[in-house]
């Protein structure tokens, strides 16, 4: 039997190095195939601008065709525009790439520009979305995507069953706007004025000036004592946050499949967010608090409260959370992948 030469994987997106950066879910999936069979780069470590796109492209250009395969993230905003470009130049030259969904803005994208989104997902060798929210109001017009989800190291997400919770809470994400962390301040507040000695940790890197805004929010109203601006951390670092947690506040308003939730889960930690995106599809089978409309500090911090009365509500969110997280162990996610990626490379297709 005739072993043929895996191609090499060309992972191109948004991938800066930069210590106060998150991961990007790709990256991390690149990372992982590359402990595996594949020989993988990744491009750009670029922050922001057009270098970034000079890289991509560039490295589009140099790929070889038949010796690569491009994994092409697919965002909202004006990276998408990006992408569109990189595609055009990987379908030009023969380079098979997966179209690989992200965001919960790409239906923002999908109605503003749906002929330049159409095309890229179908000169795309195949497309894969995180999450089945995604995968139907954004690709189901023009593919069938697969859904792949985002990988977890799930050893590494201590499991505690929880019989009852207290009021110390974890908000994981960047200080972004669209991730509205003012929010959190506010549950803070109203949870106070009910008599709830709440406190809040928030663990993420700053966005846009926010951590300068959310200080003097925070100290406007006589909360520092409170809640504790952590900054960015390193991943390593989550599982410890989560486990010395209470219940993981999420107050979003685009969001698609976020990591945090599932992190959140795996630890059998409670989760309270709002319905953004694909948080529902995300949390389908989750026997805990339901998720509550975007914007409303009142309605998060009405099920903050709710779930403060209900031990056996708690106890369900622990066992059911860790129950759906199992799907998102690496070695399961990584294996869809490696069969998606070896079924493009085969010299049949």
């Amino acid at each position: 039997m005739i072993r043929h030469a895996l191609p090499r994987l060309l992972f191109v997106g948004a991938h800066p190095r930069s210590a106060g950066s998150n991961i990007a879910a790709s990256r991390e999936l690149a990372q992982q195939l590359a402990q595996q069979e594949w020989t993988v780069d990744v491009v750009s470590s670029r922050a922001t601008g057009v270098g970034r796109l000079v890289e991509q492209l560039a490295a589009a250009v140099r790929a070889r065709r038949g010796a690569t395969i491009v994994v092409l993230d697919v965002f909202g905003g004006r990276a998408f525009h990006w992408a569109h470009l990189v595609g055009k130049v990987c379908a030009a030259r023969g380079i098979p790439y997966v179209a690989y969904l992200h965001g919960g803005g790409l239906p923002q994208i999908a109605e503003r520009v749906p002929g330049a989104l159409g095309a890229l997902l179908q000169q795309a060798r195949a497309t894969v979305s995180p999450s089945t929210w995604l995968a139907r109001t954004v690709a189901s017009r023009w593919v069938a995507p697969q859904v792949i989800p985002n990988g977890i190291e799930l050893s590494r997400y201590r499991w505690r069953q929880r019989a009852q919770t207290g009021a110390h809470m974890l908000w994981v994400r960047a200080l972004h706007p669209i991730y509205r962390p003012e929010l959190a301040v506010q549950v803070v507040q109203l949870l106070h004025a009910q008599g709830i000695p709440a406190t809040l940790t928030m663990v993420g890197p700053d966005k846009h000036g926010m951590h300068g805004t959310l200080t003097a929010l925070i100290a406007r109203l006589g909360l520092a004592r409170h809640i504790h601006l952590v900054g960015a951390v390193g991943k390593a670092e989550i599982p410890g946050w989560m486990d010395k947690a209470d219940l993981l506040l999420n107050t979003t308003d685009v969001d698609n499949a976020p990591v945090s939730l599932v992190e959140a889960m795996a630890c059998g930690l409670p989760v309270v967010t709002t319905n953004a995106g694909g948080i529902p599809d995300l949390l389908a089978t989750y026997h805990g608090p339901a998720p509550v409309p975007c914007g409303s500090a009142e309605a998060l911090a009405g099920a903050v409260a709710l779930l403060l009365q209900q031990p056996d509500a708690v106890a369900a969110a622990s066992v059911s959370g860790r129950e759906i997280a199992q799907a998102y162990d690496w070695p399961m996610v990584h294996a869809r992948w490696s069969t998606l990626l070896r079924e493009i490379a085969a010299p049949s297709a």
